[in-house]
Order: structure tokens, then sequence, then C-alpha cells
């Protein structure tokens, strides 16, 4: 140091601070090479009142990347996730299911982990709850492979949540199944949806199969089943598969030769009456509703079309893997998921 004298205990203080600021800088990355940062007219007192800054930027800095927001990595594992969900899914599950959830959390720092749980349970059913704290588990353990956390604090919290006793499948009667097509055909705003509705309680499609449907799907016996229609937008593939045919028996033959019959002239087997895909969001709360409100029957999502479907098909002797080639679920998803209790069956004397 320019003037300082080795025996001096002052100049030889000043030296030692200076040099540890230095080193400081070195090892942050912020070496001033120009060396004014250093410079001779910096007393002792201001050198150690910049290091004591310095020390409280990094102490800072150091509990930032202790806290780390939970919408962050939300939205970066979101991004890591995209390519490798249908765009549904990523709809469904990532945007809607948690995206829209986390400005309402009491908190996103994931040190309060069991705060964000409570909310949780204490504001969303038994089953939500469960899948939105998996996710967030999972969520977290790609950040802790990515180095952006330490450890995973939501880690077998979704275990810990009781389901509730499984409800009965919801499926309609075959009466009720009869009278909400008959109120179709005669209702005098919704009577477009008469075969499409026919269509779902008769075929066991998924509603998201049969709005895309195009008459080049359909020919002589078979129709091939190759993409959905789901959040507005169109998908080049089915849910649980790349495409599947259906064989089609005389029943459903005659629903499709009737639509086709109406010469609407649009591609679409089942479109709007506009000609364009039907809004299942729209369908369902407003012409479904709609119908179903004149009846007395209880009111169950139009989802369960596919449930009837099975449930019929069961009670006619169909086996679980015919089903599950047809509808293109697991014969387990069959059962447990779709596949209603025969309330008709008198058990045998024992």
């Amino acid at each position: 140091m320019r003037g300082g004298k080795f025996d001096n205990p002052a100049d030889m203080a000043k030296a030692s601070t200076v040099i540890e600021f230095v080193k400081k800088d070195l090892d942050d990355g912020n070496f001033d090479a120009t060396l004014k940062r250093y410079g001779k007219r910096q007393s002792i007192k201001e050198t150690r009142t910049n290091l004591a800054k310095i020390d409280r930027e990094l102490e800072i800095a150091a509990q930032n990347e202790l806290k780390p927001d939970l919408k962050d990595l939300w939205g970066k594992y979101s991004e890591f996730k995209r390519p490798q969900v249908k765009p549904s899914t990523f709809k469904q599950d990532y945007e809607n299911r948690i995206g829209k959830l986390l400005p309402h959390l009491p908190t996103t720092d994931v040190r309060e982990a069991i705060a964000i749980r409570d909310w949780i349970v204490a504001n969303k059913p038994p089953i939500s709850a469960k899948k939105i704290l998996t996710q967030f588990s999972a969520c977290c353990n790609w950040a802790v492979d990515s180095e952006l956390l330490e450890f995973n604090p939501f880690v077998n919290m979704a275990g810990k949540i009781r389901k509730p006793p499984k409800r009965e499948i919801a499926v309609f009667s075959t009466e009720e199944r009869d009278l909400i097509i008959e109120a179709f055909k005669n209702s005098k705003y919704y009577s477009h949806y008469t075969n499409l509705v026919k269509f779902l309680f008769f075929s066991g499609c998924r509603p998201c199969e049969a709005i895309p449907l195009t008459w080049q799907d359909f020919k002589g016996r078979k129709l091939t089943l190759n993409k959905t229609y789901v959040y507005g937008e169109l998908q080049k593939d089915l849910k649980t598969q790349e495409k599947r045919v259906l064989n089609l028996n005389d029943q459903v033959i005659a629903i499709l030769d009737a639509e086709k019959s109406r010469g609407l002239g649009f591609n679409l087997i089942f479109p709007s009456p506009r000609g364009n895909y039907i809004d299942w969001h729209n369908f369902t709360n407003k012409a479904w509703r709609s119908v179903l409100s004149t009846l007395p029957i209880e009111y169950r999502n139009p989802y369960a079309e596919r449930a009837t479907y099975i449930t019929e098909a069961r009670k006619k002797g169909v086996g679980y893997g015919e089903l599950s080639k047809h509808c293109g679920n697991s014969p387990e998803t069959i059962l447990h998921s779709y596949e209603g209790i025969n309330s008709e069956v008198v058990m045998p004397e024992i």
C-alpha cells in the first residue's frame, strides 16, 4: 500500500482489511480491475463499513435463495412438463387446477408448506386436495433434482389425506335414458343434439371423441376414432391411445344414417347448429341441464352416458376385455370407474 509502513499497526490493519475486501470481490466475481474500489483514500472505517454492507447483501441473497416461491417453481416445472403431456392435460391439470389456485393460497413460501396444506384441506374436497398436494410434491421433487430446493417440503402430505367413501357410480336406467332421448327430440331449442345424445348412450364413446368425428371416419360398418376436441383444441390422438376402430352394430349405424339424412351439409358428423365444433361446456350447462330440468330425473353429468353404456353392456354379458378394447380403458378402470351397480339383481338363496 503506497505510503504505508510495515512497522505501523494502523497501516497494517488497513492493508489487511483491503486484502479481505479484495478477496471477497474475487470470490463473488465483483473484482474491480481499476482498483478504484480499493482506493488509498478509503479509511479503515469506510472499508469495514463497505465489507459489512456486502455481508448484509450476501445474507439477504442467501435468504432469498432459501425462500423460493411456489408460484415461481410451478411456472418453471410447468414449462418442463409442457412437452411431455397432452395440451388438454396441461390446460386442465397445470393451468386450471394449480395455476388458478396459486393466487388464492395464504402464502406461496415453500417454507410454509404446512400452512399451504392446511388451507387446501380446509377449502378443497379430499380428492381434489389429494391431487393438488400430489402435484406440489412432484413439482418440489423436480425442484430438488434441478438444485432449486434442498428438500421437498410436501413429501408424503398427499398420502395422509383420507379418501371419502366411494360413491356409487352415476348411471341412468334404461327408462331414464329413453326419457332423456325423447325429451331432446321434442325440445324446441335443443332437438339439434338428439342424435349426438343417442350416439353417446349407445356407442360408449367419450364426448371429446364424438365431437370431432367427420364423415370420412365412418366407412361401412366401422368408425375410426383418431382425434379429440378438448378445451377448444383439436388433438390428433385419443386420451389413452393413438386411435380406436369401432365395429358398429345396426343400432349405432341407424343413428349415424339418421344424422346424415338431415342433410346439414357439414363435414362434422355432430356439428353445432352453425357447423362448428360443439362447445361441450356450453352444451352441458345449457342444453343438457335445461332438458333434464324438465324430467323427473336426478341430475347427472352427461358423462354418465358412457357409464350407462358400459353398465348395460355388462348386463348383456359383454366381457371386460371386449369392453376395454371398445371403450379405450383398461378392464380395471372399467370395473372401478365406469360400471354401475345393477340394482335389478336378486341375490340367490343360500
